[in-house]
């Protein structure tokens, strides 16, 4: 569990131009006690770099790192979380966040950083392979896959990634039917009572179904699991996912807006209810999804170009230059570029 981490154990201190006096100073101090092994030191010193200029994201990011290397796990993600605070746009942030929560065994809160991190930066080839280690080990191996080919389309030399593929596959095939027939006879046979088990097994079987590519075999999985556990919004994502692709627009809306009364400040299935609409033309109301995307996740590039282009496609240009501008701040100049194609091309129109 550790070796996944031990890349981003190290101490970064990124640029002092603009810190006030005595920053630099207390932060370069305080990165020789650290290779030193003298920590208490180079905690105080870089206590002593917050206090002359509070937003110093290096020196919370060096105290995450010893808080971690002096087993303070809770410690060092709430650190990371100020980093974040400090720069939410920066995948580097997320990633490290996430091999703390991979550490400590929070696979959940470890997906969710690193997903955060490849939409920040989609290229992160590392990042991928740690979604697949972590679906790998909790047993997702379709998802696991899935992420180890974008490691490998990414970085085809990237260390590992074409064993773990080889793995995955062997497992997944060797393992597809003997799985079927596992869940099956846990349903003839009644082995687990336990309701939460039996949604999970109908999920697990949904999910090999999805696999396969049958889609209404699927569906029917996953609803069985909702009618053993009504509030587990997994599988109702799951299902309006599918609908969407079977083009069944309608139900898809209200498979995700029931995912919603579950948990309202799911910003992707506002984004995914916004996509919906734009398949439909109704670019007023993608609009309005995208936008309430955009206030629970105001950083997230995907959220921010789909919105600009929502608003282009309304005939909203004031708002969708509003979305180009942030993009360009965030510094991603390759969607921005995109965008700003979009609404040159819709003055044209």
């Amino acid at each position: 569990m550790r070796k996944i981490l031990a890349v981003f154990l190290f101490i970064s201190t990124l640029s002092f131009l603009s810190y006030p006096n005595g920053i630099k100073e207390h932060l370069t101090q305080g990165d020789k006690y650290f290779l030193q092994g003298s920590f208490e030191e180079a905690i105080t010193s870089y206590n002593q770099a917050i206090q002359i200029g509070r937003k110093s994201a290096e020196a919370y990011n060096n105290l995450a790192v010893i808080s971690l290397k002096k087993n303070k796990s809770k410690e060092s993600i709430q650190l990371y979380k100020k980093v974040l605070q400090l720069h939410p746009g920066i995948a580097e942030n997320y990633t490290k966040l996430g091999d703390v929560y991979y550490y400590i065994g929070k696979y959940e809160n470890a997906i969710e950083s690193y997903q955060k991190a490849v939409r920040f930066d989609t290229g992160r080839d590392d990042v991928y392979y740690k979604l697949g280690v972590v679906y790998e080990r909790i047993g997702y191996e379709g998802r696991a896959m899935k992420y180890y080919k974008e490691a490998a389309k990414q970085n085809f030399a990237y260390a590992g990634v074409n064993n773990k593929l080889n793995n995955v596959k062997d497992k997944l095939s060797s393992d597809y039917n003997e799985a079927v027939g596992h869940y099956q006879q846990l349903y003839k046979d009644g082995i687990q009572s336990d309701p939460a088990y039996q949604a999970r097994a109908y999920y697990d079987m949904g999910n090999l179904h999805m696999m396969e590519g049958d889609y209404n075999k699927a569906i029917r999985h996953f609803k069985r699991a909702l009618h053993f556990k009504p509030n587990y919004i997994q599988p109702y994502l799951s299902i309006a996912n599918l609908y969407a692709k079977k083009g069944d627009y309608d139900k898809a809306r209200e498979y995700f807006r029931k995912s919603l009364e579950l948990d309202p400040e799911n910003f992707d299935v506002y984004s995914n209810l916004g996509n919906l609409c734009n398949k439909e033309r109704d670019y007023e109301k993608a609009a309005d999804y995208f936008k309430k995307a955009a206030e629970l996740s105001p950083y997230d590039i995907d959220i921010c170009f789909n919105l600009g282009e929502a608003y282009t496609n309304n005939g909203d240009k004031k708002n969708a230059l509003k979305e180009l501008i942030k993009l360009r701040k965030l510094k991603k100049n390759d969607i921005a570029d995109d965008l700003e194609e979009i609404i040159r091309r819709s003055r044209l129109d």
